[in-house]
Formats: C-alpha cells, sequence, structure tokens
C-alpha cells in the first residue's frame, strides 16, 4: 500500500504536469502574435516535464512548483522586458528568448535551492 507522502508526490507531480501544459497551450497558441516562436516553447515544455518526472523520482515536490511556475512567469517576465536590436550582420533580433530561458532555468535553481534548505 502506498504512503500519504508517495501519494502527494504523485498528485503534485500530477497538478504541476497539468499546469505545464495550460501554460504551453496558453504562451505557445493563444498568445503566439506576442513572440511568434513555434519551437522554444515546445522545446522549454518538454525540458520542464522532464524536470518534473525527475524532481518525482526523487521526491522533490519544491523543484516540481518552481519548474510550473516558473515557465508561465518567465514566459511574461521575457514578454515584459523583451528587446529589439539589429545585430552587426543587419538580423532583426529580439531577447524574449533569452528572458523565457533563463527566467525557466533560475526558477529551477531556486526549487534546487529551497528543497536543499528544507531537507538539512
Amino acid at each position: 500500500m502506498e504512503s500519504n507522502k508517495t501519494k502527494r508526490s504523485i498528485w503534485t507531480a500530477i497538478i504541476t504536469a497539468f499546469f505545464m501544459c495550460i501554460g504551453f497551450v496558453i504562451c505557445r497558441y493563444f498568445l503566439f502574435d506576442l513572440h511568434g516562436m513555434k519551437e522554444l516553447p515546445f522545446v522549454l515544455f518538454i525540458f520542464g516535464i522532464i524536470v518534473i518526472c525527475t524532481a518525482y523520482i526523487f521526491n522533490s515536490k519544491r523543484i516540481m512548483i518552481c519548474t510550473a511556475i516558473g515557465y508561465i512567469l518567465s514566459f511574461f517576465m521575457g514578454v515584459l522586458f523583451q528587446a529589439d536590436w539589429i545585430d552587426s550582420h543587419g538580423i532583426a533580433m529580439n531577447s524574449l528568448w533569452i528572458w523565457f530561458v533563463l527566467g525557466m532555468i533560475t526558477f529551477i535553481i531556486i526549487g534546487v535551492i529551497w528543497e536543499f534548505i528544507n531537507n538539512f
């Protein structure tokens, strides 16, 4: 029989993966006009699901929570702080993807630190 802690961990993984799915659909499809990126939201979504599955294996619910929250918040952080520029080759660039990736990684690191602090 499964313990309550294991059941809570399973539900945490399911709920955070569900929020990642909702965030992906919103960012990728509904807000496509804000960013125009097709591949990056999917790549970060898959990365987030892998992090959630790995955190589930190690029973690290704080990492799961920070990953799901980080996906959504880092996208909006990218939209808020994005900048357009032209590089030295004359190609138009946008910094939204940089904010999106770095924000997601930062939130995961915060989850790892939070988990480490709570366990020791």
